[in-house]
């Protein structure tokens, strides 16, 4: 009897564990066709997509603010990204983001995509405006859990701030989770938050140089190695 039930747990454990391979791996290359598809298009304003490659052994796996704030709830450790596969700075960094990654050990990175199809309307951070009494109101409702994940982050985040035509400064009570972002979430605390971006890139579409790829690739793999030693 005992070994029959040693057997079915045995079974039950390899099912668990071929399944969440089987997720990652069809996460990994759904993430890979999403950001490589746009190679060679071009935006609305004319602006060629940053063409790149990414490793289809990527540790991509999709998910959302409701599920990435109930694993904060439960005190996991995890890294998670943010951005969309038509932001500049989006594609400059994550092929060296995936390969610190995976430098070192790094399984699952938990994507949240913000914006489908590169429409503002449907960008899940919502957006604020001034309307003509400078009043800040909505625009674009957020998705359900972005608020809250955006206070699990205060200490990482920027605050929400509109300014109207003379430079003038509005609060909107609340703090903006920026594309790309990647944040670090270790028992439960978001601990820290990184861009991955060179200082030295000044623009979306700029060329990427030497120095940035040194800049992007240290900073990515001091970001990763942190978690690797403290998870």
């Amino acid at each position: 009897m005992k070994k029959k039930v040693a057997l079915i747990l045995l079974l039950l454990v390899s099912i668990i564990t071929l399944t969440g391979c089987t997720n990652n791996k069809e996460d990994a290359k759904k993430f890979k066709e999403e950001y490589e598809s746009l190679n060679g298009e071009k935006r609305a304003d004319g602006k060629e997509f940053r063409s790149i490659e990414i490793d289809e052994k990527n540790s991509i796996i999709y998910s959302s603010f409701e599920e990435v704030n109930k694993m904060i709830d439960k005190k996991e450790s995890f890294i998670v990204y943010t951005g969309f596969n038509a932001c500049p700075w989006c594609r400059t960094v994550i092929p060296y983001a995936i390969k610190q990654a995976k430098e070192n050990g790094i399984k699952k990175i938990y994507y949240i995509n913000v914006r489908e199809n590169d429409d503002k309307s449907k960008d899940l951070r919502g957006y604020k405006k001034l309307d003509d009494d400078n009043k800040v109101v909505v625009e674009f409702e957020s998705a359900s859990g972005y608020l809250d994940f955006t206070k699990h982050c205060d200490s990482v985040l920027d605050p929400y701030v509109l300014k109207d035509e003379e430079g003038n400064e509005y609060e909107t009570g609340e703090d903006r989770l920026m594309a790309p972002t990647f944040f670090m979430v270790i028992n439960g605390e978001v601990v820290k938050a990184t861009s991955g971006i060179s200082e030295e890139q000044k623009a979306g579409y700029a060329e990427i140089t030497e120095k940035m790829e040194n800049d992007m690739n240290s900073s990515l793999n001091e970001f990763f190695k942190y978690f690797k030693e403290n998870k």
